[in-house]
Parts: structure tokens; C-alpha cells; sequence
């Protein structure tokens, strides 16, 4: 239904008072058309005549929704000498393009009659629908487009979602659509088959738009249509989106890092979902497409620990030497489709060997003390050799006590046996050369060594 404000607003002390929030009934309700009026001699900028009401209504929705003229002629006022004013002049217009566009278009439902006047009005005062113009002043334009903007909603962010637009000829015996150019990423125009055609009174053509985000945000972006129509021969079609992770990470941060010293204890991980997920699956791998999964780990809630072994099969992933680790999440609905988060990676450091050793002292008659500055290794292997090839060696084992120490100063003093050992092998006289060097092993096995090292026995 479309009618005016009921009657045009004023009061006893304030003639012709416009104020906001005058609507009156019916004009202010859902499912009516209430159009304001512009003096037909300033219809093409306005302003809004001084009468004409303003939104918004007492629940807050914005009115009205378009403008006619007033000001006019009409049979009955010409005979007294007076021109037709007020939203009483203005709505009939409006009534009367609507039975324009349903005579040419008898299939045309409420919404698309409705959609076609707003969308076609000429806008004025501030961009968009406002509280005095609704979308601008009444124009019958030839062109339809449906819908009129499109928003594609929350899509997940590495997939797509594919709109249709349709245009279509309400008023005209033909019409050429020019062009339509493509918008831009992250949205694309996958399909045309509008461009360069002649639309006869009736028929339509149809584009379709894709929205594929590749990150998280909201995106705004438009589609030009440009066509013959001389009222509006260039429309823009606005799109709208949001990139949304139903599964994301929030800890540890990306590129964690991982020092030797922190092999036993693996950090806590946690995220964010969706609340239609109901489990959860950690997946580690070295590969960051996850063509290969070694490690995975059931969780629920929205953190989750790992054991020490799970913390080890991980830290292992890339090798000996260290390297990046691969971690993301997937969460499962009821029904079993299932979202993946972005990755994030560990950076695991590789093995650290232990400082340069020294022994003192070297006498014969005394018991050596060992030391080297350790970086987390917690086993050790002390080789001694009467050369540097060493063709004849012995060895000797060693152990951390605190795993977990990290920069410390490992010192050891050897037992008479060990040292006794030692001497034998190299002849036990002052002078003689003995060669010698660390292996070390951390917490996940791996190995370094350190440079060749020699000490002479004093008497």
C-alpha cells in the first residue's frame, strides 16, 4: 500500500512545523509505502517541502520511503485556480508508477514492484535512505536489477559462495546492456551473459558474482552495470561480505619457537570455534599443505595439552636438525562436514652441542676435573684417545642431573679407575699426548659433537 503522511504536519503555534518522528498512521507502518513530497518546481534537487513529515517512526525505522511531486495540476483544483500540494499530490504519483511497472510487468510480485521504485528514485540529501527524501524522488527507469545490492553473509575463509543477479527490461520496447565491469577481489564475475545484449520489454539476462575470501574482514566491493536506460544509464551494485574462520588459533602465536631446553614442556594450545562444533582434531605435520598428517591428537573443549610423547613425535617431525613444525585444527558438526583453521608453525631449534671443554688439572698423580658449558644436552659421551685418529680409545658416560638446566657449567671429577684408564692408554708417562671430545644427546635424542680437544700428562 502506498499513502501519504495522513495528513501534512503542523501545529496551531508552528504553521507547516516540520519536525522528525511525525509521521502519523497509517504512513509509519511495515508493509507501507510512505512517500514524502518536493515542489514539482524544484524536482530536481528539492528541497522537501516544509509540511512533508519525517521519519523516523516511534520504533525507530527509517521513513519514508520515497518522494513524489506536489505542486501539481489537477482537473479539479484547475477549475478553482489552484494547484494540487501536499503528500496527498505526491503519493498518487507514486500509486501511479507502481500500476505503470505492473502493467508492463504482470508476473512482478509486491517486493519487486516495491524494489523497483526505490531502487530506480533519484537519490538526494544524504547518500542512501534517509529521514526526509526515503530513497530519493519517484523516476521510472527502464532497467531492473534484482537484487539491488547483494550481500553474501559470513563466508569461510578459503571457500566461495555464488550469488545470481538478474536484469531485467520493465519499460521499454528494448534496452542494451553496455557492459558490466567485474568487481574486484576477493570478489569475482564468474558468468555474463548480459553484456553487449538487447533486452526486450520483459526479458532478462543474468550475471553471476563469486565471494571468496582469503582472509579474514569484512569486504565491501560493487558491480558496475552500464546500459542505455537515460535515467540510469550507469548502476552500481553494491557487495558486501565477511570472511569468517569457524575454526581458528589462538596460542601458541605463529612461529613459536622452541628452544632445547624446552623439549619436556610443550605449551598449551588453544582456539576458537563455532558453537556447532562438537570435537576436534590437532593436526601436526611437516608439510605445510598437510598432504602428509603423522601426528594427529583428539581434543575438545577450546584448549588442549599434549603428553610427553605426543610433544616428542612432534618435535621430532622435522628431523635432526630442526626445523618447522605445521599445526591446525579441524572441528566436526553434528552431521559430520567438518571447517579447517589457518595453520600456524613451531620453529623447533636444532640440536645444540656443548661448549669447548677443558680438564685441569693434567697431573698424573691427580684426579682431573671435566667442565664444558651445556645447552640443555642431559647425556653425554667423553671419548679419549692416544691420537687424533684415535686408533686406540676409551670412553666414558656421563649424565645431567637436571635435564632442564640451560647455559650451565657441567663439571665432573673423574674416579681414580677412569683416570688410571686414561694413563694406561697413553703409556702413563709425563709428556704423553692425550686426544679427546664430547658427544651429547638432548632430550629428543638427537646428537652433536664437539671439536677434538688434547691435554699432555704432567708428572
Amino acid at each position: 500500500q502506498i499513502f501519504s503522511f495522513y495528513h501534512d504536519f503542523y501545529d496551531d503555534l508552528n504553521p507547516y512545523y516540520l519536525a522528525s518522528n511525525s509521521l502519523m498512521s497509517p504512513a509509519d507502518a511495515k508493509g507501507v509505502m510512505a512517500v514524502a513530497a518536493i515542489d514539482q518546481t524544484k524536482w530536481p534537487t528539492g528541497p522537501q517541502e516544509e509540511f512533508s513529515s519525517q521519519g523516523p517512526t516511534s520504533d525507530g525505522r527509517i521513513k519514508p520511503e520515497i518522494s513524489g511531486p506536489d505542486n501539481v495540476a489537477s482537473y479539479v483544483y484547475s477549475l478553482y485556480g489552484y494547484s494540487f500540494k501536499g503528500t496527498s499530490a505526491s503519493s498518487p504519483h507514486v500509486a501511479g508508477a507502481a500500476a505503470l511497472i505492473l502493467s508492463n510487468n504482470p508476473s512482478f510480485t509486491v517486493d519487486q514492484v516495491w524494489d523497483t521504485l526505490v531502487t530506480s528514485a533519484v537519490d538526494l540529501g544524504p547518500g542512501g535512505q534517509d529521514l526526509a527524501y526515503g530513497s530519493g524522488r519517484l523516476n521510472l527507469s527502464t532497467i531492473f536489477v534484482d537484487p539491488a545490492s547483494v550481500d553474501f553473509g559470513e563466508v569461510i575463509v578459503g571457500s566461495s559462495v555464488e550469488k545470481v543477479i538478474t536484469i531485467q527490461n520493465i519499460g521499454s520496447p528494448s534496452l542494451t546492456i553496455d557492459t558490466v565491469a567485474a568487481p574486484l577481489l576477493p570478489y569475482a564475475l564468474v558468468s555474463d551473459s548480459c553484456s553487449g545484449k538487447s533486452l526486450a520489454l520483459r526479458e532478462n539476462c543474468t550475471l553471476k558474482v563469486r565471494f571468496s575470501p582469503s582472509s579474514t574482514g569484512d569486504f565491501n566491493g560493487s558491480l558496475i552495470i552500464s546500459s542505455d536506460d537515460p535515467s540510469r544509464g550507469m548502476i552500481p551494485v553494491p557487495l558486501t561480505g565477511k570472511g569468517e574462520l569457524w575454526v581458528g588459533l589462538s596460542s601458541p602465536s605463529d612461529q613459536f619457537p622452541i628452544s632445547p631446553c624446552a623439549m619436556s614442556n610443550p605449551p598449551l594450545f588453544e582456539w576458537y570455534a563455532n558453537a556447532s562444533m562438537t570435537r576436534y582434531e590437532m593436526q601436526f605435520s611437516w608439510d605445510p599443505a598437510f598432504l602428509t598428517i603423522p601426528v594427529r591428537v583428539k581434543a575438545s573443549g577450546y584448549a588442549s595439552g599434549l603428553t610427553s610423547s605426543q610433544w616428542k613425535k612432534v618435535l621430532k617431525l622435522p628431523g635432526s636438525s630442526g626445523g618447522t613444525v605445521y599445526w591446525r585444527l579441524v572441528g566436526t558438526r553434528p552431521d559430520g562436514t567438518e571447517n579447517v583453521s589457518n595453520k600456524r608453525c613451531i620453529l623447533v631449534a636444532s640440536p645444540q652441542p656443548v661448549g669447548i671443554p677443558a680438564i685441569f688439572p693434567v697431573s698424573r698423580n691427580g684426579l682431573p676435573i671435566l667442565s664444558w658449558q651445556n645447552q640443555c644436552n642431559i647425556r653425554f659421551k667423553v671419548w679419549f684417545g692416544s691420537d687424533v685418529s684415535f686408533s686406540r680409545k676409551t670412553s666414558l658416560f656421563f649424565h645431567v642431573p637436571d635435564p632442564n638446566v640451560n647455559g650451565g657449567t657441567f663439571t665432573n671429577e673423574l674416579t681414580s679407575d677412569q683416570w688410571s684408564k686414561i694413563r694406561n692408554l697413553v703409556g702413563d708417562q709425563p709428556g704423553a699426548n692425550v686426544s679427546w671430545y664430547v658427544e651429547s644427546w638432548d632430550g629428543l635424542n638427537r646428537y652433536a659433537v664437539t671439536e677434538t680437544m688434547s691435554f699432555v700428562l704432567t708428572e
